[in-house]
């Protein structure tokens, strides 16, 4: 290829190229790792062979505050535009930070929210993190209610994060009138939707008997899903459950079993305790 052919196919793909997952995300973040221990504090890195630049992006952060390099935050930022120009969601939310704290470059809220909404269209796994940034009324760039549309937009479309966060917000008053009829409403479609915390909480509320009526088999059910998801305080739940015999036989042996998985390091893949066998 010549050189502009080859610009006009970067052109081209590199949107979907900076949005494609990384095959072994696990072994990249080990790379990482590596590369910024043989950083000595005069490094100048080159980057050859990115096609986004994003992996200078999450290098970037050397030249902040993990003691690796001298802090260079206008380098960070340097990169971080980088990455962003070329799509990378990741990079579009670090300079939204970036212009709200001032950090690297001048404040600008203005500035903070554009590249917000540009990371909020690539990616929609950062719809929480940004959503929580619009919700803090007094921070650079608050609006709570672009906070609340950001989340109710995406939880209509089936995002559970974003159901579950709407949830809380409803619950706890924070950026809305607390209402807990609502919150209800969001903890059942982030349930459905998957979200295991949403279905540990749901458990604590028809235990209860919190805004619904008080249902053990259907807290213990809840509780069940979101342990075999993971979730430690489920597990401990469980434990307290079969500790004393509510809405479960007492049985202290499912109950240290219970107990000890959710001491085990956190885990989706951890080993859930099976009492329901004959």
């Amino acid at each position: 290829m010549s050189t502009a052919s080859d610009a006009r196919f970067w052109d081209r793909i590199s949107r979907k190229y900076a949005q494609d997952a990384i095959a072994d995300q696990a072994g990249y973040e080990r790379t990482l790792a590596r590369t910024r221990e043989r950083l000595p504090p005069d490094s100048r890195v080159l980057e050859l062979g990115c096609g986004t630049g994003s992996t200078a992006l999450r290098l970037a952060d050397a030249y902040g505050s993990n003691g690796l390099v001298t802090p260079d935050p206008q380098r960070a930022t340097g990169y971080a535009l980088q990455a962003a120009k070329a799509g990378n969601p990741t990079a579009q939310k670090e300079l939204g930070d970036r212009f709200a704290s001032g950090d690297g470059v001048p404040q600008d809220p203005d500035e903070a929210r554009r590249w917000y909404e540009a990371a909020l269209a690539s990616d929609p796994a950062l719809v929480v993190e940004i959503a929580r940034t619009f919700l803090a009324a007094n921070g650079p760039v608050g609006s709570p209610e672009r906070g609340i549309e950001i989340l109710r937009t995406a939880a209509d479309a089936g995002n559970a994060a974003a159901a579950a966060e709407l949830a809380n917000a409803y619950s706890k008053g924070s950026a809305v009138a607390p209402d807990p009829a609502e919150a209800m409403r969001w903890y059942r479609r982030a349930a459905d939707l998957g979200d295991a915390h949403a279905r540990l909480v749901l458990g604590h509320l028809y235990l209860a008997g919190d805004g619904v009526p008080r249902d053990k088999a259907r807290a213990i059910e809840l509780y069940r899903e979101a342990a075999e998801a993971g979730v430690a305080q489920a597990m401990t739940a469980l434990g307290d459950l079969y500790a004393i015999g509510d809405g479960v036989p007492q049985d202290p042996d499912a109950a240290a079993r219970w107990y000890a998985a959710a001491a085990e390091p956190a885990s989706t893949n951890r080993a859930v305790p099976d009492d329901r066998r004959p």
